[in-house]
């Protein structure tokens, strides 16, 4: 991410890692973010987990709020009681659906 942990990025690859921007987040707080993916589809499954290097264990919780063709979110929450300025590392893997 380039500016704050609100930028979109783009990956078109089923799985990876991003390196998010360097931005304090308050306690308790949320951001989004889009990421640009053309290998993702509308039936598939993202798999998100951040990983510690960059990130103090246990102090964030992370999700994918939406997908669809194309994109899907990720939401990230700051659960340690106080603010943090780091720069958390998200890994992503897409789990391609299968319909018969």
């Amino acid at each position: 991410q380039g500016t704050d942990k609100t930028t979109g990025v783009t990956l078109n690859t089923i799985c990876g890692h991003i390196t998010m921007a360097a931005e304090s987040m308050g306690a308790g707080t949320r951001r989004t973010f889009t990421v640009t993916n053309s290998a993702v589809a509308t039936l598939d499954g993202v798999l998100v987990w951040i990983d510690t290097p960059g990130a103090t264990s246990g102090t964030y919780q992370v999700t994918v709020s939406a997908v669809a063709a194309g994109a899907f979110d990720i939401t990230i929450k700051n659960d340690s009681a106080g603010a943090l300025n780091e720069q958390p590392i998200i890994g992503f893997a897409v789990i391609k659906s299968v319909i018969t």
